[in-house]
């Protein structure tokens, strides 16, 4: 019974799910070690607990509030519709709400920790990033079910988690460069488009207005491509002026892979396969990005 409910919190926490916030706390560092040439272990270590509990308390209240959608869900996957462990009666709602603020506290004594060591911007960037989940999950907001949840993970994923990265080692945001964490943005959006496309049938009966349920797989999907192909451009311009090579990898690494995922995967449900690949190229291009900017910085 202990090793299931050790099981059954595991799943809950969704490791996998990880890589959206471990990503960008890193990239954030990397900055700050191409521009103020700091980097310190401790600090390092620092923000990925940092990361893992903010990670917990995200998921669990995310699987909380969306608790009635999920249900409906036939379509999951990895990234998508939950951790499962409510509509499999695994563990109870209020156990996960409970467990959400527990992480919370976690958080913010991580960020106190950062204030202490100098890191002064921490606990702002810490209530900023709580402020954008309950806009996106909880009530009164609810902006995941209203309308404009995708834009609230671009911002928290590709705008405040870098800028806490960078500030964890910096120990400040004044000289923190914001055009590098434009094309973040971007594609932190198309990861929050791609990842509600299997879950389209089941946000649409439980009335969630993101993309994918208002405007269909289809135009959700076109939206994404193009979002991405600005994303792109934007990276390539950066990129361009620090590390040329990198510059196009990153141009055509997501482009060959798009094609390898629709060549290997031609079975797979229509919303799969976009959701497959844009995740993969996310991940492909984000690799491509910091490594071209700090291999700029280091040689």
């Amino acid at each position: 019974m202990a090793q299931s409910k050790v099981g059954a919190w595991v799943q809950a926490s969704r490791p996998a799910a990880n890589i959206n916030l471990a990503f960008p706390l890193i990239f954030g560092q990397a900055l700050a070690f191409g521009i103020e040439e700091k980097f310190d272990w401790t600090i390092f270590i620092l923000a990925l607990f940092y990361g893992w509990f903010a990670q917990m308390y995200i998921v669990f209240w995310n699987d909380w509030a969306d608790h009635n959608a999920d249900l409906l869900n036939r379509d999951y996957t990895i990234f998508s519709g939950g951790s499962r462990v409510l509509p499999e009666d695994i563990l109870s709602a209020r156990a996960l709400w409970l467990a959400g603020w527990a992480n919370l506290a976690l958080v913010l004594i991580v960020a106190a920790i950062f204030w202490i060591l100098g890191q002064v911007h921490m606990p702002v960037l810490a209530l900023m990033g709580l402020a954008l989940l309950w806009l996106y999950s909880l009530p009164p907001a609810r902006l995941n079910y209203r309308g404009g949840g995708e834009l609230l993970q671009g911002l928290g994923c590709g705008v405040v988690l870098p800028a806490t990265g960078y500030c964890a080692q910096a120990a400040g945001w004044e000289s923190m460069p914001w055009p590098f964490l434009i094309p973040l943005f971007f594609f932190y959006l198309i990861s929050a488009i791609a990842t509600s496309l299997p879950d389209q049938s089941a946000d649409s009966l439980a009335g969630k207005n993101t993309l994918a349920a208002l405007l269909g797989t289809k135009k959700a999907a076109l939206i994404a491509v193009l979002t991405g192909l600005a994303g792109v451009s934007f990276t390539a311009f950066i990129l361009e002026e620090t590390s040329p090579a990198v510059f196009w990898l990153a141009l055509i690494a997501p482009a060959a892979l798009l094609v390898f995922c629709g060549a290997l995967i031609p079975r797979l449900e229509f919303r799969r396969i976009y959701m497959t690949s844009f995740i993969s190229g996310i991940i492909l291009v984000g690799i491509c990005y910091i490594l071209g900017f700090i291999l700029a910085y280091i040689s």
